[in-house]
């Protein structure tokens, strides 16, 4: 388990560079992209933190579902109130998640 964390950890930080690389380049929404880009950063930890505790303990452990979107929807609200293009480039720094999932099971695969 702990490769295929480091594989997606690796996965997000190339997508953060080029979400970021993009916003400086239009010089708008690179402050929300490192926002969502610590939040799915945090949100991947906390996840593989729950995981490893619902194994051993052999049951849900629902805290963290619940503060890992209360996180994502705070940051999205602190994004949203500096700018829209910051609301956009949190929306998809936390996607990052997401997206080094399926790109990291991909390459493995390939």
């Amino acid at each position: 388990m702990k490769g295929s964390i480091g594989k997606m950890t690796k996965t997000m930080m190339i997508l953060t560079g080029i979400e970021l690389s993009i916003g400086l380049v239009l010089k708008r929404g690179y402050l929300g992209v490192l926002l969502g880009s610590g939040g799915a950063f945090f949100n991947l930890y906390s996840l593989w933190y729950d995981i490893n505790r619902m194994v051993e303990r052999n049951g849900v452990w629902r805290s963290g579902y619940f503060g890992r979107y209360a996180l994502n929807a705070t940051l999205m609200l602190i994004s949203g109130l500096i700018s829209l293009p910051d609301l956009f480039g949190a929306f998809f720094g936390l996607l990052n998640l997401k997206f080094a999932v399926y790109i990291s099971g991909w390459r493995e695969e390939g």
